[in-house]
């Protein structure tokens, strides 16, 4: 089957506007950061100055997400990767339950899921201040989920 051009060509139009979309803004906003002064923009000249000082700021953040980073892909591929393994190979009642489960935060508004983690661990200071908080919030699912879904229970 040919492909129209001009098809081909609106759908590549559409593919570059959207990309521009988001390189744009990015590139954008990197340029100007690295402007001696915002408002006389790149013929100012270009420095690091302003990227030292973010580095200087926010170097123990940067390096402590990152760390929060791999401890994540850790948990995922120890924990998370074998449970999907399984639950493929072994389809059934259960597989499906889980499926429900896991997609649950999603159905969930954000600010609900946050009032019921402080509510959770409120009471808890010095964990709610530890990256194990972090970690910790994906198994919280389980524990606010009471009553499985209709669908997943389906034959």
């Amino acid at each position: 089957m040919r492909a129209n051009p001009l098809v081909f060509g609106f759908q590549l139009l559409v593919t570059l506007l959207a990309a521009a979309f988001l390189v744009v803004p990015a590139l954008t906003s990197i340029l100007a950061g690295l402007t001696v002064n915002y408002f006389q923009g790149v013929r100012s000249g270009l420095t690091l100055e302003w990227v030292a000082q973010v580095w200087g700021l926010y170097a123990p953040t940067i390096f402590r997400s990152i760390l929060i980073a791999l401890g994540t892909l850790a948990v995922t591929l120890l924990i998370g990767v074998p449970a999907a393994w399984a639950l493929v190979r072994k389809p059934g009642r259960f597989s499906r339950l889980v499926e429900e489960i896991v997609t649950l935060p999603v159905a969930i508004p954000g600010l609900a899921l946050a009032l019921a983690l402080i509510l959770a661990y409120g009471g808890i200071r010095a964990f709610r201040a530890s990256d194990a908080f972090i970690l910790a919030m994906p198994s919280s699912w389980w524990g606010m989920c009471s009553t499985p879904c209709p669908s997943c229970c389906a034959r």
